[in-house]
């Protein structure tokens, strides 16, 4: 996508942001009386039993410094084996002052990853790279026996349950 100020004469030519933060999470928020962003559950990974893998919502936190004007703004997760695009989102924003950061927030839902590997999601401004950051999907490993945390004393101690039935104890027919 084109800038219209670029292409007129004497116009100042938009700055290109820089990338400061880029996370990926299970939830980010913005606070209504502080504008602060709450980013909670930042992950690198993920790891599934089997494939293909869905999973819920997705929350990418941007974080820019440099961004002045109107931007049209693409995020693109990318299989790296392949470079196969598996995943598109874009959005519109306009920034008033390059000296102040800018944040923005994409939510994903509904991802599906067919096999484990390293994806990427890469930001774009007006078309233009600004950063990414990798995302590895992993086969994990099989579950095995569950573990259960108990309190003693103020030490954890880490307690495999067992399943199991003993016979029941045989009566000799003589006695009652």
């Amino acid at each position: 996508m084109e800038n219209p100020a670029e292409g007129r004469p004497g116009a100042p030519a938009v700055p290109h942001p820089s990338l400061n933060a880029m996370l990926i999470c299970d939830l980010a928020l913005q606070e209504g009386a502080t504008g602060k962003t709450s980013v909670v559950g930042v992950f690198e990974h993920i790891s599934a039993h089997q494939f293909p893998a869905r999973c819920g919502f997705v929350f990418v936190y941007v974080k820019l410094t440099d961004a002045q004007g109107e931007y049209r703004f693409r995020l693109e997760l990318v299989r790296l084996e392949d470079l196969a695009v598996i995943g598109r989102g874009a959005l519109g924003a306009t920034f008033g002052d390059r000296m102040v950061p800018a944040e923005l927030v994409f939510q994903i839902g509904g991802l599906a990853f067919e096999r484990p590997g390293a994806y990427e999601f890469r930001l774009y401004a007006n078309d233009r790279w600004v950063g990414s950051k990798i995302l590895r999907v992993i086969q994990a490993p099989d579950p095995g026996p569950q573990l259960e945390q108990i309190r003693v004393f103020g030490s954890t101690v880490n307690v495999r349950w067992l399943n199991f039935m003993l016979p029941a104890p045989r009566i000799p027919a003589d006695q009652p």
